[in-house]
Parts: C-alpha cells; sequence; structure tokens
C-alpha cells in the first residue's frame, strides 16, 4: 500500500513537471531538401524560430526569419534578415540540395545565411541555448559547425553568446540596438569591447564613445561597482592568441533566461526573474542623476543649447506645415534618438519628429508656426522643445519694455501739452470774437452766402491786431475796423 502511494506521488509530481513546462516540439530540425512549415522549436521548449510579418501599414507588410523566447515574445532574441525584409508573406525558409540555408521568397533574390562551397550533407537545428546551427555530417557520423546564429548577434545577448574579436578573421561579435520598436534594422548603438582596450566592454553612438564598462579586474568591471552585470550575470573575460572575448553563462537547470538587450535609446535592458530592468542608462547624464563613476560619456552640446534642453522636448500628435522643414537623407538610416540629436545640434531647431511610420527617418523644424493638433489615424508624434527654454527672450522683451516707457511717456506729454495749448488759444479767440460784439461763427453754414466769414488770424493781421490807426468808429454791433487783404482796402 506504501509502494502504491509513493508510485502515485512520483506519478502526479511527474505530471506537474510536464504540463508546468513549456511543450516542447518535435520538430527541432530541417534536414536539407525540407522547407520549414510553420516554426523550430529548441528541444526544451524556451526558444522558437519562425517568419513574423510586421504590418507598418495596410499595404506595407514585412518579413522577418527571427527566434522568440517563449517567456517573452515581444521582442525577437535574432533576426535573421534585420536589413533586408522581405515584403509580403511569401517567405520560406529552405536547406537546398547542395546544402545551402536561405530564405526564399516572391519576386526577390535568394536570401543566404550560408551559401556551401560544395555540395554536402547538412542540417539546421534550433539549440536549447537559443542557438540556430547549421551542421555538416561528415562520413564518420560526427558533425561539424559550419555557421550559427551566435556569431552573428542583433540586439540581444543570450547565456553563452560572445562579445569579443575572433583575431585570425577579425571578425567582431557585438549588440547592435534596433531602428525602432517596429523595425529591427541595424540602429545607431553597438555594445561589445573596447577595440582599443579589450578587457573592457563599451557602448558606441554613431562610432563615438556613449559608456564603458571600465577594465576586467579581479573578475569584476571595475567602474559598475554592484552593478547588476557585475553581480547577477556573471561575466568572465577570455583571451588567447586566437580570440577575445566576454560572456556570461547561467545554470542548465535556469528556467528562465537573463537576458541583455540593447535598446533605441542606447540603453542596455535586462530581462531577468520575468521582469525588465534597465541594466545602463545614460540617458539622465547631464540632468545629474548619472555620473561619469557610472560609465557615461558626456554628449557635446554647442553653445546655444544647455544640458536641460535635452529634457525639454514634448510630443504632440497632429500635423505641421513644411515652413522651416529641413530633411535628412534615407541613407543616413537616421533613428528617433538620432533625429533629437540633431535637432540639440542646431540652434534654429524647435521640433523634430521620425519621417516614416516605422518610427525611421528624420525631419526637423525651424519653426512651429503651422502645427495642428489633430486625433486621425494618419497623425504623427512632433516634438517640440519646451518654450521655457527661451527664458533669454522674454527678459529681453521685458527689459527693452521698461526702457522705451520713458521715451513713450515724455512724447505722449508733449503732444498733450501742445493741443491743450491750442485749446486755449481758440477759447481766447472766442472769448475776443464775443467782446467785439461779433456774432459770425468760425466756418459758413453749407448755402448760407448772406455773410462771407473770415478767421480770426485773417481779420487780426489785416487790422493790424486792432490797431487804433485801423479803427474807423462805432457801430450797433460793436468796433468798425479797416482791414487790408493783400494791400487792398475792404
Amino acid at each position: 500500500m506504501a509502494s502504491a502511494a509513493i508510485s502515485l506521488i512520483l506519478l502526479s509530481f511527474s505530471c506537474f513537471i510536464l504540463f508546468t513546462r513549456p511543450a516542447a516540439s518535435q520538430n527541432t530540425t530541417i534536414v536539407q531538401g525540407e522547407q520549414l512549415k510553420g516554426e523550430l522549436s529548441a528541444n526544451n521548449g524556451m526558444f522558437i524560430l519562425r517568419f513574423q510579418a510586421t504590418a507598418i501599414t495596410e499595404t506595407d507588410i514585412r518579413s522577418y526569419l527571427a527566434i522568440f523566447y517563449t517567456y517573452e515574445n515581444r521582442y525577437p532574441v535574432w533576426v535573421a534578415n534585420r536589413d533586408s525584409p522581405i515584403l509580403g508573406t511569401s517567405a520560406i525558409l529552405i536547406i537546398d540540395t547542395n546544402g545551402s540555408l536561405k530564405i526564399l521568397h516572391d519576386g526577390g533574390e535568394p536570401i543566404f545565411l550560408y551559401k556551401v562551397e560544395r555540395p554536402c550533407n547538412t542540417s539546421a537545428t534550433l539549440e536549447d541555448s537559443g542557438n540556430f546551427v547549421l551542421y555538416q555530417a561528415n562520413p564518420d557520423g560526427s558533425k561539424q559547425v559550419l555557421w550559427q546564429s551566435f556569431d552573428y548577434p542583433t540586439d540581444t545577448l543570450l547565456p553563452g553568446m560572445k562579445l569579443g574579436i575572433d583575431l585570425r578573421t577579425r571578425h567582431k561579435w557585438l549588440l547592435t540596438s534596433s531602428r525602432s520598436s517596429m523595425s529591427p534594422a541595424s540602429g545607431s548603438f553597438t555594445f561589445g569591447v573596447d577595440p582599443n582596450v579589450t578587457n573592457q566592454l563599451v557602448i558606441r553612438w554613431l562610432g563615438d564613445g556613449y559608456w564603458t564598462s571600465g577594465p576586467w579586474q579581479r573578475g569584476r568591471f571595475n567602474l559598475l561597482k554592484d552593478s547588476s552585470l557585475n553581480e547577477i550575470y556573471k561575466f568572465r573575460y577570455i583571451s588567447n592568441e586566437n580570440e577575445t572575448y566576454f560572456n556570461y553563462s547561467v545554470n542548465t537547470a535556469t528556467s528562465i533566461f537573463p537576458m541583455l538587450r540593447m535598446d533605441s535609446e542606447g540603453d542596455l535592458v535586462g530581462f531577468r526573474s520575468n521582469s525588465y530592468y534597465q541594466e545602463v542608462s545614460c540617458s539622465l547624464f547631464d540632468a545629474g542623476t548619472v555620473t561619469p563613476e557610472d560609465g557615461c560619456v558626456q554628449q557635446k552640446l554647442p553653445e546655444c543649447r544647455s544640458p536641460e534642453d535635452i529634457f525639454k522636448f514634448r510630443a504632440h500628435a497632429g500635423y505641421i506645415s513644411y515652413n522651416g522643414l529641413f530633411e535628412y537623407s534615407v541613407s543616413e538610416n537616421l533613428t528617433l534618438q538620432d533625429c533629437k540629436a540633431k535637432c540639440l545640434s542646431s540652434c534654429s531647431c524647435a521640433a523634430y519628429a521620425s519621417k516614416y511610420k516605422d518610427g525611421t527617418g528624420c525631419e526637423i523644424w525651424s519653426s512651429t508656426a503651422g502645427f495642428r493638433r489633430t486625433n486621425s489615424d494618419d497623425q504623427r508624434q512632433i516634438y517640440f522643445i519646451d518654450k521655457g527654454n527661451k527664458w533669454w527672450l522674454w527678459l529681453t522683451i521685458a527689459v527693452g519694455g521698461f526702457a522705451i516707457i520713458p521715451p513713450v511717456f515724455s512724447f505722449c506729454y508733449a503732444l498733450w501739452t501742445k493741443h491743450k495749448e491750442k485749446g486755449w488759444k481758440k477759447v481766447d479767440q472766442k472769448t475776443l470774437l464775443h467782446e467785439l460784439g461779433g456774432n459770425a461763427t468760425e466756418r459758413q453754414e453749407e448755402g448760407e452766402n448772406e455773410l462771407h466769414v473770415f478767421s480770426f488770424e485773417i481779420i487780426a493781421t489785416a487790422t493790424n491786431y486792432f490797431s487804433t490807426a485801423n479803427k474807423l468808429g462805432r457801430g450797433g454791433f460793436g468796433p468798425v475796423y479797416k482791414v487790408v487783404v493783400v494791400d487792398q482796402v475792404i
């Protein structure tokens, strides 16, 4: 009875292990003359090889041959044709009759992953490590590695992968970021060994230094202190006459692989314990959150920009006119991060955006006056620099405003004084006319011809300012004067 109970417990435990592990597929290998149908799965069920179709628009669908980690399949860990996307969904993977491993598709030349020099018997297997390997079968039954995906990393480092240099062939093992979340094409950041100091790891941005681990000393990177790269990933450094490289390994019983991914913004992101962690990030360097002791290299800015400007861009959804637009060449393969750097390096740049739907390409504007906000499906994410960074402009306007107030006030006072003097002069004229008994108005009403009216100035001049020499006498309406106009007596 006890023996039966123990057997039942062991059987139940075995079933539990069976159903809680990822399901393993029998299709782990593709052989010569065979086409890949569906997917390949590693024997432990942790990795899957398949074609992934990405729809940029309804008519722009791109297919890639990729390996996914079954516990986290948002991002592929390896892409075979990252810089040669296949339009549509016609792609198939095949080992041809010669033994070459290639991708066939409609309307284009085959994409060779490996082309044999002479016909041989080959097969390709997705290993439990996530390594896709092309083997050649030897007459004695042994196998020889002809090609493997671990020699051509994309943006993700798996346990067992190398970061370094093959000193015999000068082949480099390094990670290269993707261009965006929608485009796995090669981006601007690389992660690998320093070509000048090979016992340290570096991140480069368009070839320039961006971050360094510091030299490898006593089994640790000396700049990283208690970083997870020292404490969790347990790197090791190998250097001999054939190769120089770093890698890390895990216990074969590990159920979740720790991975490192170089993202499109230059951050090194780790996946461990079923979650993502930011292992290296220099994006906050200029804000003081990250220091040179963390390995980050300060980026150069023109004098017209301050380090704070890096964080003053805000995304707005809508459209913007072509006024002030400058477009960079497609051949530059710029990412959104590169576009931001281009904008910061130009003192006149006020906004930037990706040009294409997949988040690649670059356009910058010197003016945002033509922006129109919208919520339509065709809207763009356009990044404006916060106007708060123009504090000096507002200060100049304020100081100029205060400086111009006194002369404006003086000018207005002078006009008011002159107008006031004219007003008093008119009052004096009317008073004098009244005293003289004059009832005539200063302006003749339209249609009245009985009385010819002269202005006060003309009368005063004509009478020599009411001189007694010109006084003729006195009438019923007051004094009567002789006047002379243009040397004629009236």
